[in-house]
């Protein structure tokens, strides 16, 4: 948020979410190469507990990501 407010906005309300990502059309959507998502597939196997749980990561590959909703305004 600093360097929203450094680019001169006024920030207002920030909302912190988690997001849940289908694997199939995310990769659709990103234009994902074959050889990715194996590559994808198989880091998300090897992930540790810790990762594992921290992304909520699911055996069809789909995935939950931390996100957050910022809004602003222009500054004057």
């Amino acid at each position: 948020m600093q360097q929203v407010a450094a680019a001169g906005f006024i920030v207002g309300v920030a909302t912190k979410f988690r997001l849940r990502l289908e694997f199939a059309s995310w990769i659709e959507w990103m234009k994902t190469p074959e050889s990715h998502v194996l590559a994808i597939r198989s880091l998300q196997r090897r992930a540790g507990s810790e990762v594992a749980d921290h992304f909520a990561l699911e055996d069809d590959g789909s995935f939950t990501v931390d996100t957050v909703l910022l809004t602003a305004a222009a500054g004057a």
